[in-house]
């Protein structure tokens, strides 16, 4: 059952950022929360054509989001069934994917293409992109990083909290999800 429900909000997550005919919320000038300039150009590139998603957490990077179970290889039909990565912290309630997304570039990610709130970041250098589609307050909260690897590649983590009763708010998550951009593109720069 527990399976089941993070692959449907996994999926759901995936199509509402993914979804180009969403209302479209803010972008990255508009938002109240401020963003980071972007850098001018990667610091080199970090292809994703040979990475598997469930090698981009080392077992103590696991640790810091208190995973307790290995990460469960899956596809994402919304991003050409590439690989994705579900790592589970039932201590938590939270968790953590990571989508290897190999057909479109950060530039995609734009309030034109996507249902959320955007605000640009740097991870480690790389152009970076965090979203996050408000939901109604009975909902759990979620928010996604993309992080531009590549050309017309992105690295697309995201955090959620699962669970009876939402109980993290958007600065938690956002902070979460950034925290495992960080985390993965530390492990892809030290695998190339």
């Amino acid at each position: 059952m527990f399976d089941k429900t993070v692959r449907t909000l996994v999926s759901a997550v995936t199509l509402a950022i993914a979804c180009t005919a969403c209302q479209q919320l803010v972008d990255g000038e508009a938002s109240t929360l401020p963003s980071a300039p972007l850098p001018a150009q990667r610091p080199r590139d970090l292809p994703l054509d040979k990475v598997a998603p469930c090698q981009l957490l080392t077992p103590e990077q696991q640790r810091d989001f208190a995973i307790n179970a290995p990460g469960r290889p899956e596809t994402s039909p919304t991003f050409d069934n590439g690989p994705v990565c579900n790592y589970s912290s039932e201590v938590q309630s939270t968790g953590v994917s990571f989508t290897l997304v190999k057909n479109k570039g950060i530039d995609f990610f734009t309030k034109n293409n996507v249902n959320a709130e955007l605000r640009d970041l740097d991870i480690r250098g790389f152009r970076a992109r965090e979203m996050f589609t408000p939901l109604a307050p009975e909902l759990w909260a979620f928010c996604t990083v993309v992080v531009d690897t590549a050309k017309d590649q992105v690295l697309h983590a995201m955090f959620s909290e699962r669970g009876n009763t939402p109980r993290l708010t958007r600065e938690q998550v956002c902070a979460k999800a950034k925290q495992g951009a960080e985390a993965a593109v530390t492990t892809l720069m030290a695998m190339r």
